[in-house]
């Protein structure tokens, strides 16, 4: 199975991430896997998926910062996002 990550659920205010309860992504694959299925993680940043704005933070869409596209403003939240992860993700 595939899954999308939309980074709006993630960061729904700059700098505010969030990888709790519903939002845990390593429970959600664990759980996944407890049922036998294995997931394809979908991690945008800009995912589509019928959401709005592909996924991106309101606040993101906002700034003016040009988006999907190689500006470093862009670029550096974006590796930001990566380097972020669910506390139970990393142990």
């Amino acid at each position: 199975m595939a899954s999308y990550v939309f980074w709006r659920h993630h960061e729904p205010r700059l700098g505010e991430f969030d990888w709790s309860g519903a939002r845990d992504l390593r429970r959600f694959v664990r759980l996944a896997a407890a049922h036998g299925l294995d997931v394809v993680v979908r991690l945008g940043p800009w995912s589509h998926g019928e959401m709005r704005h592909g996924g991106f933070p309101d606040w993101l869409v906002d700034s003016g910062i040009p988006l999907r596209q190689d500006h470093p403003e862009y670029l550096r939240l974006v590796r930001r996002l990566y380097g972020r992860s669910s506390p139970s993700w990393r142990g």
